[in-house]
This record gives C-alpha cells, sequence and structure tokens, in this order.
C-alpha cells in the first residue's frame, strides 16, 4: 500500500490532496498568472514507486481523466512517468498481466525530461522544438528545485496555449486594424459623396483605404492592396495607415508617394510591395487628379458607361524600386459621374468551377445599389460576391467610389 507523504513538509512545497487513496494521488492545482510552465500542467496525478501496477492499473481503469502520472519516492521525487495507453498496451501483451500486475510501479515507468516550474512556457517551447515531433504526444514532468513533483504537461499543452495567445492576438490585431481600416465609411455633403468599405478575407489582410477632407473643397482618397494576405500583409496596411495619418497634405500627393515607396523598399524583404490609387477631388471644380501606382481598378461612370482610367506606364508598384517618378492623370467629373476603385480580391473571387466573379459583375451590382444607404450598399455588394464563390473569401475586398452632385 502507499505511504503517506511527509506531514512536515516545508511552506514552499506542493500541497497534496489524496483523491486516491488506494493508489493514485493528486496534487492541489494552484492558479498561476506568469507564463510559468507549472500554468499549463494537464496533469497533477502521482503514485509512489512502491505501489503496484495493478493499483495504479484498477484506478486508471476507473477514471478516465487520468492519462497520465508521475511515478514518485517517498521525497516526492519524481523517478519516471506511467502513461495510461502505454500502461494497457504492456499489460495486453501475451502474459502481460501476469508478469507486471504485481510488480512495482518504478518498473512500469519511463524516463521523463524535466523543467522547473518557474521556467517559462515560451523559452520550453523553443527548447523542445515542437515542429520536430511528428504529431506524437510526449509527456514532461515539472518539478521544484529540490526535484519534488508538481505536475506533468505535454507537447500538446504547450501547442494548445500557444495557439489560444495566438488566437488572442489576433482577435486584438483585428480590433486594431478595423480601427484603421473601416469596416464602412461615408462622407456626403451637397456637392459630392464618397463612400468606402472593406473586407478581410482573414480577419487581417493587406488591404487599406481611407478618405480626408484637407480643406474647404479638397478631399484625399487613398485605396492600397498589399502583396500576400493575413498577418504579415496587415502590419504593413496598418504601417500604411500611420504614415498617411501623419502626412501633411499641403505638400501634394507625390512626395507622400515617394516616400512610402522608400519605407517598402528600405524596410522589407524583396517581393513585398503594394499597387495603389491615391488621388485628390476638388468638389467645387470636379477636378480629379489619379496616381494609380501599378492597380488599374480605376474607373469612370460615365453616359451609363463604366470607363477603364489607364495607368501610367511608369508608375509601378510601391516597394518594387527605390527610384520612382510617379505621374498623375487628371480628369474632371461632371455632375452624377462617379469615380471608381477596388482591390483585385473582388474581381478575382472564384465559384466551385474556378471561373472569376470578374469586373463587370461588381460594376453593375455597384452602379445598380450606388443610391442606397452604405450599410444596405455594402450588404449587396458583398452578398452577390458571396452567392457566387459559395460563401468562400479568398481575397481581401475592398472597394471605394466617389459621387459628384452639383
Amino acid at each position: 500500500m502507499i505511504k503517506e507523504m511527509n506531514r512536515n513538509m516545508s511552506y514552499n512545497q506542493p500541497v497534496l490532496n489524496s483523491i486516491h487513496p488506494k493508489g493514485i494521488h493528486q496534487l492541489e492545482k494552484k492558479r498561476i498568472k506568469s507564463e510559468q510552465i507549472s500554468k499549463i500542467a494537464s496533469s497533477h496525478y502521482y503514485a509512489y514507486e512502491s505501489t503496484s501496477i495493478e493499483q495504479i492499473s484498477e484506478e486508471m481503469i476507473a477514471d478516465d481523466r487520468i492519462k497520465s502520472i508521475a511515478i514518485v519516492d517517498n521525497n516526492n521525487n519524481v523517478k519516471g512517468i506511467i502513461i495510461r495507453n502505454q500502461l494497457m498496451d504492456l499489460l495486453g501483451m501475451p502474459f502481460g498481466r501476469d508478469l507486471f500486475l504485481r510488480k512495482p510501479a518504478i518498473d512500469a515507468a519511463i524516463p521523463v525530461k524535466r523543467f522547473f516550474e518557474d521556467q517559462n512556457i515560451f523559452t520550453i517551447a523553443q527548447n523542445i522544438n515542437l515542429s520536430d515531433q511528428n504529431y506524437e504526444t510526449i509527456f514532461y514532468a515539472i518539478t521544484d528545485y529540490n526535484g519534488q513533483f508538481n505536475g506533468l504537461f505535454s507537447n500538446r499543452d504547450i501547442m494548445i496555449y500557444l495557439s489560444s495567445i495566438t488566437q488572442n492576438d489576433l482577435r486584438e490585431a483585428q480590433k486594431i486594424q478595423s480601427l484603421i481600416v473601416k469596416d464602412i465609411s461615408e462622407m456626403e455633403n451637397d456637392f459630392l459623396r464618397i463612400t468606402g468599405s472593406s473586407k478581410m478575407a482573414k480577419g487581417l489582410g493587406g488591404d487599406y483605404y481611407t478618405v480626408k477632407k484637407i480643406s474647404d473643397d479638397k478631399w484625399i482618397m487613398i485605396l492600397c492592396d498589399v502583396s500576400g494576405k493575413g498577418v504579415s500583409a496587415s502590419l504593413l496596411s496598418v504601417t500604411l495607415g500611420g504614415m498617411i495619418a501623419l502626412y501633411d497634405f499641403s505638400r501634394g500627393l507625390k512626395p507622400l508617394i515617394e516616400s512610402v515607396n522608400n519605407y517598402v523598399c528600405t524596410s522589407f524583404e524583396p517581393g513585398k510591395f503594394l499597387t495603389g490609387i491615391f488621388a485628390e477631388y476638388n468638389q467645387t471644380t470636379g477636378d480629379l487628379e489619379i496616381f494609380d501606382m501599378g492597380h488599374s481598378y480605376s474607373y469612370i461612370y460615365r453616359n451609363s458607361k463604366c470607363l477603364r482610367i489607364e495607368t501610367p506606364e511608369m508608375n509601378i508598384p510601391l516597394g518594387i524600386d527605390i527610384d520612382l517618378y510617379p505621374e498623375s492623370k487628371k480628369i474632371k467629373l461632371k455632375p452624377n459621374e462617379m469615380y471608381i476603385a477596388f482591390s483585385d480580391g473582388i474581381e478575382e473571387q472564384s465559384d466551385g468551377s474556378n471561373q472569376e466573379y470578374g469586373v463587370s459583375r461588381f460594376l453593375n451590382v455597384l452602379i445598380k445599389n450606388s443610391q442606397k444607404p452604405v450599410e444596405r450598399l455594402q450588404k449587396e455588394v458583398f452578398a452577390d460576391i458571396n452567392n457566387f464563390s459559395n460563401q468562400y473569401t479568398s481575397d481581401d475586398m475592398t472597394f471605394l467610389f466617389l459621387e459628384r452632385r452639383l
């Protein structure tokens, strides 16, 4: 039978709670707020090395919560572990029960790597190299600095914990990006209506747009599409938002474009770039100046037709070449005409047969619903895309349009 543990333990030793008096005991789990490895211990079960394998197996069978236990000596020092599945396999071998049932637990224990209870979870995750373990569940022991048992954890416990942290971080990142890249936005007065909307494929993405009034009669409209998707693209998208928020637009759009290009070229690895529309509109005159930097999804709605605005050949995407010489295109909007820009994710949504949604269909839906409130407009546009693609969104989608009223 199992002997009781020494009641004269020091203050910092684990408190024992014998919920399995025959053979298996359980430590009282402590609440730990820091990122110590004890925080993610998934098993606090243990048995003494002299306990019979028969007792342990009976109690494991009776309680399927017990997946693994530590085997300790009379001083509570870890000597090894017993894993439920491996023990059952051992006893299921020919003559396994006859050979092992009456033997002490130490005979069935396997060696276990140990970590101190106050070691950092992230440091241990790097130490055990999770990527090399081929989905096999591997257990580890947690001890104090005297070697006394404090719990067990597995590589799976670490992966679950890291995954939960990643999900929390992603949710926070989504909140931050949503404050910078609005889901929907609309500005209107007697002279104009400017509407924008964005939807990220993975919650985080590389699309960016903004609208700013920079004087009594002038507005800035910017729509950009960062290469790639997800977290890496969102980092550049948010950085772009910061640069634009701090920029003095009295200098004009060209210096801004050159600054963004220089930043991307010097701060990111080759292959990271962005396309973009940078436009300035005068609501009094209807004059619209557009810098289309390798983007090309730029249209004017005139005489009941959507006409594509050609991109100057030298206007390459930002982040490709440090030497950049952007040129603008100038047009004049007449009353009731519209300027439309959008990201390639809208055109490239595909259905089950790999047919793309296409530019024409998008423009038709947008024009048809353009007079509706922005919330309804967004709903109609993205509902049509979702119906086409069977609810699967493969890329970030953003659109921005300007309507001249007077």
